[in-house]
Protein backbone atom coordinates (compact mmCIF):
# COMPACT_ATOMS: atom_id res chain seq x y z
CA UNK A 1 0.00 0.00 0.00
CA UNK A 2 1.46 3.35 -1.26
CA UNK A 3 1.82 5.77 2.21
CA UNK A 4 0.20 9.42 1.37
CA UNK A 5 3.56 10.54 1.96
CA UNK A 6 4.66 8.99 -1.37
CA UNK A 7 1.89 10.32 -3.21
CA UNK A 8 2.61 13.55 -2.59
CA UNK A 9 4.39 15.43 -5.50
CA UNK A 10 5.60 19.10 -4.81
CA UNK A 11 6.82 20.98 -8.10
CA UNK A 12 9.80 22.59 -8.67
CA UNK A 13 8.27 26.28 -9.19
CA UNK A 14 10.17 29.14 -10.06
CA UNK A 15 8.72 31.57 -7.39
CA UNK A 16 8.20 34.86 -9.49
CA UNK A 17 4.62 36.09 -7.61
CA UNK A 18 3.64 38.30 -5.30
CA UNK A 19 5.77 36.36 -2.33
CA UNK A 20 7.08 33.96 -1.11
CA UNK A 21 9.81 34.03 -3.06
CA UNK A 22 12.63 31.16 -3.52
CA UNK A 23 14.56 30.34 -0.36
CA UNK A 24 18.52 30.10 -1.13
CA UNK A 25 19.55 26.06 -0.99
CA UNK A 26 21.82 26.89 2.27
CA UNK A 27 18.93 28.25 3.96
CA UNK A 28 16.69 24.90 3.10
CA UNK A 29 19.55 23.16 4.63
CA UNK A 30 19.40 24.78 7.66
CA UNK A 31 15.90 23.44 7.84
CA UNK A 32 16.87 20.29 8.33
CA UNK A 33 19.12 20.69 11.36
CA UNK A 34 18.31 18.55 14.17
CA UNK A 35 15.96 20.49 16.38
CA UNK A 36 16.90 21.79 19.88
CA UNK A 37 14.67 23.10 22.36
CA UNK A 38 13.81 26.93 22.08
CA UNK A 39 15.52 26.87 26.15
CA UNK A 40 18.81 25.43 24.91
CA UNK A 41 21.93 27.45 25.67
CA UNK A 42 23.05 26.01 22.27
CA UNK A 43 20.32 28.27 21.10
CA UNK A 44 20.65 31.62 22.64
CA UNK A 45 23.92 32.32 20.63
CA UNK A 46 21.83 32.08 17.21
CA UNK A 47 18.96 34.02 18.99
CA UNK A 48 21.56 36.98 19.50
CA UNK A 49 22.97 36.67 16.10
CA UNK A 50 19.58 37.15 14.35
CA UNK A 51 18.76 40.26 16.55
CA UNK A 52 22.38 41.88 15.35
CA UNK A 53 21.50 40.81 11.68
CA UNK A 54 18.17 42.24 11.76
CA UNK A 55 19.13 45.55 13.12
CA UNK A 56 21.58 45.35 10.02
CA UNK A 57 18.80 44.42 7.53
CA UNK A 58 16.67 47.16 9.09
CA UNK A 59 19.47 49.82 9.14
CA UNK A 60 18.51 50.38 12.71
CA UNK A 61 20.42 51.94 15.95
CA UNK A 62 20.37 49.74 18.86
CA UNK A 63 16.91 49.16 19.07
CA UNK A 64 14.74 46.01 19.59
CA UNK A 65 14.58 43.78 16.93
CA UNK A 66 13.23 40.06 16.79
CA UNK A 67 11.35 37.74 14.87
CA UNK A 68 7.59 37.56 15.50
CA UNK A 69 6.83 33.57 15.37
CA UNK A 70 3.75 34.16 12.51
CA UNK A 71 4.40 35.71 9.34
CA UNK A 72 4.04 39.17 7.90
CA UNK A 73 0.67 39.41 8.69
CA UNK A 74 1.50 38.72 12.62
CA UNK A 75 3.74 41.27 12.37
CA UNK A 76 1.41 43.90 11.05
CA UNK A 77 -1.42 43.06 13.97
CA UNK A 78 1.66 42.89 16.60
CA UNK A 79 2.30 46.44 15.35
CA UNK A 80 -1.25 47.30 16.25
CA UNK A 81 -1.90 45.39 19.47
CA UNK A 82 1.17 46.79 20.75
CA UNK A 83 0.83 50.82 20.13
CA UNK A 84 -2.27 51.40 19.93
CA UNK A 85 -4.93 51.40 23.05
CA UNK A 86 -8.69 50.83 22.76
CA UNK A 87 -10.31 54.16 21.77
CA UNK A 88 -7.09 55.73 20.93
CA UNK A 89 -7.14 57.25 17.37
CA UNK A 90 -5.00 56.20 14.60
CA UNK A 91 -4.78 57.43 11.11
CA UNK A 92 -3.88 54.74 8.99
CA UNK A 93 -2.67 55.50 4.64
CA UNK A 94 -4.71 53.45 2.31
CA UNK A 95 -3.42 52.91 -1.18
CA UNK A 96 -3.81 49.38 -1.71
CA UNK A 97 -4.94 46.13 0.45
CA UNK A 98 -2.66 45.72 2.72
CA UNK A 99 -3.28 49.51 4.12
CA UNK A 100 -6.64 48.23 4.56
CA UNK A 101 -5.75 45.28 6.67
CA UNK A 102 -4.14 47.69 8.67
CA UNK A 103 -7.53 49.06 9.26
CA UNK A 104 -9.13 45.92 9.92
CA UNK A 105 -7.01 45.37 12.42
CA UNK A 106 -7.34 47.96 14.38
CA UNK A 107 -10.71 48.21 14.54
CA UNK A 108 -10.57 44.70 15.94
CA UNK A 109 -8.22 46.34 18.70
CA UNK A 110 -11.23 48.73 19.40
CA UNK A 111 -9.12 51.73 17.70
CA UNK A 112 -10.57 54.75 16.22
CA UNK A 113 -9.59 54.42 12.93
CA UNK A 114 -8.84 57.78 10.41
CA UNK A 115 -7.88 57.15 6.85
CA UNK A 116 -6.24 58.94 4.55
CA UNK A 117 -7.46 56.99 0.80
CA UNK A 118 -5.70 57.02 -1.92
CA UNK A 119 -6.37 55.64 -5.60
CA UNK A 120 -4.90 52.14 -6.03
CA UNK A 121 -1.57 52.30 -7.80
CA UNK A 122 -0.61 55.66 -6.69
CA UNK A 123 1.25 56.62 -3.81
CA UNK A 124 0.47 58.00 -0.37
CA UNK A 125 2.36 61.52 -0.20
CA UNK A 126 3.55 63.42 2.94
CA UNK A 127 0.60 66.23 1.72
CA UNK A 128 -1.81 63.54 2.31
CA UNK A 129 -0.67 62.51 5.68
CA UNK A 130 -0.10 66.09 6.70
CA UNK A 131 -3.47 66.97 5.84
CA UNK A 132 -5.30 63.61 7.57
CA UNK A 133 -3.32 64.77 10.60
CA UNK A 134 -4.82 68.63 10.65
CA UNK A 135 -7.91 66.79 10.47
CA UNK A 136 -7.43 64.76 13.13
CA UNK A 137 -5.25 66.32 15.58
CA UNK A 138 -6.10 64.02 18.32
CA UNK A 139 -4.39 61.04 16.18
CA UNK A 140 -2.18 58.78 18.68
CA UNK A 141 -0.49 56.46 15.84
CA UNK A 142 0.07 56.97 12.13
CA UNK A 143 0.89 53.64 10.01
CA UNK A 144 1.19 53.24 6.73
CA UNK A 145 2.74 50.60 3.79
CA UNK A 146 5.61 51.59 2.01
CA UNK A 147 6.02 49.08 -0.58
CA UNK A 148 2.29 48.01 -1.05
CA UNK A 149 2.30 44.61 -2.30
CA UNK A 150 -0.61 44.64 -3.78
CA UNK A 151 -0.12 47.41 -6.50
CA UNK A 152 3.70 47.25 -6.69
CA UNK A 153 3.63 51.09 -5.59
CA UNK A 154 6.42 53.12 -3.40
CA UNK A 155 5.40 55.65 -1.25
CA UNK A 156 8.29 58.13 -0.15
CA UNK A 157 8.35 56.90 3.86
CA UNK A 158 11.65 59.28 4.49
CA UNK A 159 9.44 62.15 3.87
CA UNK A 160 6.30 61.29 5.33
CA UNK A 161 8.05 60.65 8.68
CA UNK A 162 9.44 63.82 8.86
CA UNK A 163 5.72 65.24 8.69
CA UNK A 164 4.85 62.82 11.35
CA UNK A 165 7.20 63.56 13.39
CA UNK A 166 6.45 67.09 13.88
CA UNK A 167 3.49 66.10 15.71
CA UNK A 168 5.94 63.81 17.87
CA UNK A 169 3.63 61.06 17.16
CA UNK A 170 4.99 57.25 16.13
CA UNK A 171 4.63 55.75 13.20
CA UNK A 172 4.18 52.16 11.86
CA UNK A 173 5.72 51.14 8.62
CA UNK A 174 4.71 48.17 6.69
CA UNK A 175 7.89 46.99 5.16
CA UNK A 176 6.96 43.64 3.77
CA UNK A 177 8.04 43.93 0.17
CA UNK A 178 10.79 46.13 1.06
CA UNK A 179 13.23 45.31 3.25
CA UNK A 180 16.36 43.77 1.88
CA UNK A 181 15.18 44.65 -1.72
CA UNK A 182 14.24 48.91 -1.51
CA UNK A 183 16.39 51.05 0.14
CA UNK A 184 14.83 51.18 4.04
CA UNK A 185 16.93 53.14 6.40
CA UNK A 186 15.06 52.64 9.66
CA UNK A 187 17.14 54.81 12.07
CA UNK A 188 18.35 57.54 9.20
CA UNK A 189 14.33 58.13 8.44
CA UNK A 190 13.18 58.00 12.06
CA UNK A 191 10.68 55.02 11.81
CA UNK A 192 9.36 53.65 14.74
CA UNK A 193 7.76 50.68 14.58
CA UNK A 194 8.73 48.99 11.32
CA UNK A 195 7.28 45.34 10.36
CA UNK A 196 8.59 42.89 7.53
CA UNK A 197 8.39 39.19 6.57
CA UNK A 198 11.02 36.40 5.95
CA UNK A 199 9.56 34.80 2.37
CA UNK A 200 10.13 37.45 0.04
CA UNK A 201 13.39 40.02 -0.29
CA UNK A 202 15.54 38.36 3.27
CA UNK A 203 15.46 34.95 1.01
CA UNK A 204 13.94 32.73 4.04
CA UNK A 205 11.21 30.42 4.24
CA UNK A 206 7.57 31.69 5.20
CA UNK A 207 6.31 32.19 8.84
CA UNK A 208 8.09 34.70 10.75
CA UNK A 209 7.73 38.48 10.76
CA UNK A 210 10.96 40.52 11.42
CA UNK A 211 9.70 43.83 13.81
CA UNK A 212 11.59 46.73 14.58
CA UNK A 213 11.07 49.30 17.20
CA UNK A 214 13.28 52.34 18.09
CA UNK A 215 12.88 54.65 21.02
CA UNK A 216 9.57 56.38 20.02
CA UNK A 217 7.89 53.23 20.19
CA UNK A 218 8.99 51.75 23.08
CA UNK A 219 8.43 54.66 24.88
CA UNK A 220 4.63 54.42 23.81
CA UNK A 221 4.58 50.45 24.42
CA UNK A 222 5.96 51.30 28.12
CA UNK A 223 3.51 53.84 29.23
CA UNK A 224 0.29 51.75 27.86
CA UNK A 225 -2.42 52.27 30.37
CA UNK A 226 -4.08 49.66 29.24
CA UNK A 227 -3.18 45.88 29.23
CA UNK A 228 -2.01 44.11 25.74
CA UNK A 229 -5.27 42.14 24.30
CA UNK A 230 -3.15 39.64 22.99
CA UNK A 231 -0.73 37.36 24.58
CA UNK A 232 0.86 35.84 21.81
CA UNK A 233 1.65 38.85 20.06
CA UNK A 234 2.69 40.63 23.72
CA UNK A 235 6.29 42.56 22.89
CA UNK A 236 6.56 43.27 26.51
CA UNK A 237 7.03 39.63 27.21
CA UNK A 238 7.82 38.17 24.41
CA UNK A 239 11.11 40.39 24.32
CA UNK A 240 12.03 38.74 27.33
CA UNK A 241 12.73 35.63 25.78
CA UNK A 242 15.02 37.16 23.32
CA UNK A 243 16.94 39.45 25.85
CA UNK A 244 18.80 38.17 28.47
CA UNK A 245 16.19 36.95 31.11
CA UNK A 246 15.61 33.58 28.45
CA UNK A 247 12.15 33.61 29.98
CA UNK A 248 9.93 31.40 28.25
CA UNK A 249 7.30 32.93 26.42
CA UNK A 250 6.04 30.12 23.75
CA UNK A 251 7.98 27.37 22.02
CA UNK A 252 10.09 29.02 19.84
CA UNK A 253 10.18 27.67 15.44
CA UNK A 254 13.62 26.92 15.76
CA UNK A 255 14.18 25.47 12.78
CA UNK A 256 12.81 28.43 11.32
CA UNK A 257 15.71 30.07 12.72
CA UNK A 258 18.30 28.23 11.66
CA UNK A 259 16.87 29.39 8.04
CA UNK A 260 16.78 32.57 9.23
CA UNK A 261 20.48 33.10 10.59
CA UNK A 262 21.17 31.74 7.25
CA UNK A 263 19.53 33.98 5.47
CA UNK A 264 20.76 37.12 7.30
CA UNK A 265 24.58 36.16 6.70
CA UNK A 266 23.55 35.47 2.90
CA UNK A 267 22.34 39.42 3.13
CA UNK A 268 24.81 40.72 5.62
CA UNK A 269 27.69 38.61 2.78
CA UNK A 270 25.76 40.10 -0.26
CA UNK A 271 26.22 43.78 1.63
CA UNK A 272 22.85 46.02 1.72
CA UNK A 273 23.59 48.54 -0.78
CA UNK A 274 24.70 45.56 -3.32
CA UNK A 275 21.51 44.22 -2.72
CA UNK A 276 19.15 46.65 -3.44
CA UNK A 277 21.72 47.72 -6.08
CA UNK A 278 20.52 44.46 -7.57
CA UNK A 279 16.89 44.29 -7.17
CA UNK A 280 17.30 47.70 -8.96
CA UNK A 281 19.28 46.16 -11.85
CA UNK A 282 16.72 43.11 -12.54
CA UNK A 283 13.44 45.46 -12.11
CA UNK A 284 15.06 47.35 -14.94
CA UNK A 285 16.25 44.42 -17.51
CA UNK A 286 12.59 42.94 -16.86
CA UNK A 287 10.50 45.84 -17.36
CA UNK A 288 12.87 46.52 -20.72
CA UNK A 289 11.51 42.73 -21.80
CA UNK A 290 7.90 43.59 -20.79
CA UNK A 291 7.75 46.75 -23.00
CA UNK A 292 8.91 45.10 -26.15
CA UNK A 293 5.92 42.58 -25.22
CA UNK A 294 3.38 45.32 -25.25
CA UNK A 295 3.16 44.53 -21.53
CA UNK A 296 2.75 48.35 -19.62
CA UNK A 297 3.57 49.26 -16.46
CA UNK A 298 0.63 49.98 -13.83
CA UNK A 299 2.51 52.44 -11.61
CA UNK A 300 4.22 55.38 -12.61
CA UNK A 301 8.35 55.28 -12.85
CA UNK A 302 8.39 58.03 -10.03
CA UNK A 303 6.71 55.60 -7.53
CA UNK A 304 7.70 51.84 -9.01
CA UNK A 305 8.54 49.23 -6.96
CA UNK A 306 11.73 46.88 -7.96
CA UNK A 307 11.03 43.91 -6.01
CA UNK A 308 7.57 43.66 -7.42
CA UNK A 309 6.39 44.85 -10.62
CA UNK A 310 2.69 45.16 -11.23
CA UNK A 311 2.01 45.51 -15.70
CA UNK A 312 -1.67 45.79 -16.94
CA UNK A 313 -2.99 42.85 -18.11
CA UNK A 314 -2.84 42.60 -22.05
CA UNK A 315 -6.24 42.82 -23.98
CA UNK A 316 -7.98 39.34 -24.72
CA UNK A 317 -6.09 37.26 -21.95
CA UNK A 318 -8.25 35.37 -19.79
CA UNK A 319 -6.13 35.91 -16.30
CA UNK A 320 -6.30 33.02 -14.60
CA UNK A 321 -6.34 30.31 -17.63
CA UNK A 322 -2.83 32.34 -18.44
CA UNK A 323 -1.59 32.55 -15.04
CA UNK A 324 -2.29 28.65 -15.37
CA UNK A 325 -0.59 28.02 -18.70
CA UNK A 326 2.44 29.54 -16.81
CA UNK A 327 1.99 27.21 -14.25
CA UNK A 328 1.67 23.72 -16.75
CA UNK A 329 4.18 24.88 -19.03
CA UNK A 330 6.90 26.84 -17.26
CA UNK A 331 6.51 25.72 -13.42
CA UNK A 332 6.32 29.60 -13.79
CA UNK A 333 4.18 31.58 -10.74
CA UNK A 334 3.29 35.04 -11.18
CA UNK A 335 0.29 36.72 -9.14
CA UNK A 336 -3.28 38.22 -10.14
CA UNK A 337 -4.34 41.87 -8.66
CA UNK A 338 -6.50 41.70 -5.11
CA UNK A 339 -8.90 43.34 -4.42
CA UNK A 340 -9.58 46.78 -7.24
CA UNK A 341 -7.38 45.58 -8.98
CA UNK A 342 -8.38 42.01 -8.98
CA UNK A 343 -8.71 40.40 -12.73
CA UNK A 344 -6.85 43.82 -14.35
CA UNK A 345 -2.91 43.67 -13.59
CA UNK A 346 -0.36 40.87 -12.99
CA UNK A 347 2.15 41.15 -10.06
CA UNK A 348 5.47 39.94 -10.95
CA UNK A 349 8.08 39.33 -7.90
CA UNK A 350 11.82 39.73 -8.21
CA UNK A 351 12.67 39.30 -4.49
CA UNK A 352 15.73 37.50 -2.52
CA UNK A 353 16.72 34.65 -4.38
CA UNK A 354 14.53 34.86 -7.22
CA UNK A 355 15.62 37.71 -8.25
CA UNK A 356 17.80 36.17 -10.90
CA UNK A 357 19.26 37.01 -14.46
CA UNK A 358 17.98 33.62 -15.60
CA UNK A 359 14.58 33.61 -13.81
CA UNK A 360 13.78 37.08 -15.47
CA UNK A 361 15.03 35.07 -19.39
CA UNK A 362 12.65 32.14 -18.36
CA UNK A 363 9.74 34.61 -17.62
CA UNK A 364 10.33 36.49 -20.83
CA UNK A 365 10.65 33.77 -22.99
CA UNK A 366 7.49 31.98 -21.41
CA UNK A 367 5.42 34.81 -21.48
CA UNK A 368 6.59 35.34 -25.21
CA UNK A 369 5.40 31.87 -26.10
CA UNK A 370 1.84 32.11 -24.63
CA UNK A 371 1.42 35.53 -26.15
CA UNK A 372 2.43 34.30 -29.58
CA UNK A 373 -0.35 30.87 -28.67
CA UNK A 374 -2.87 33.54 -27.24
CA UNK A 375 -2.96 35.96 -30.65
CA UNK A 376 -1.34 39.10 -28.66
CA UNK A 377 1.97 38.83 -30.79
CA UNK A 378 2.01 37.74 -34.18
CA UNK A 379 6.09 36.95 -34.66
CA UNK A 380 8.78 36.28 -31.60
CA UNK A 381 10.55 39.10 -30.35
CA UNK A 382 12.76 37.74 -28.48
CA UNK A 383 12.25 40.16 -25.52
CA UNK A 384 15.28 38.25 -23.46
CA UNK A 385 17.87 39.45 -25.91
CA UNK A 386 16.30 43.36 -24.86
CA UNK A 387 16.52 42.18 -21.23
CA UNK A 388 20.02 41.07 -21.42
CA UNK A 389 21.43 44.27 -23.17
CA UNK A 390 19.38 46.13 -20.55
CA UNK A 391 22.00 44.75 -18.14
CA UNK A 392 25.00 46.50 -19.75
CA UNK A 393 23.67 49.98 -19.23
Amino acid sequence: MTSLYNEIHIPKRILLGAGPSAAHPSVLAELARPTIGHLDPALFPINDAIKNLLRYAFQSDDSLALPIPGTGTAAMEAAIANLVEPGEKILIGINGFFGMRLAEIAKRYSAKVATVNQEWGLPILPEHIELGLKNNPDTKVVALVHAETSTGVLSPIEDIAKVIHQKNIPMIVDAVTSLGGEKLLTADWDIDFCYAATQKCLGATPGLGPVNLRSRALEKLRSRKTQISTFYLDLLTVHKYWDAERMYHHTSPVNNLFGLLRALQLLKEEGIENRWVRHKKNAFALRKGLDVLGIKPFVSEEYKLNTLISVIIPDNIDDMKFRNQLYDQFNIEISGGLGDVKGKIWRIGLMGYSSTNENIFKLLNALETLLITNGNLKNKINAAKYAEEAFSH
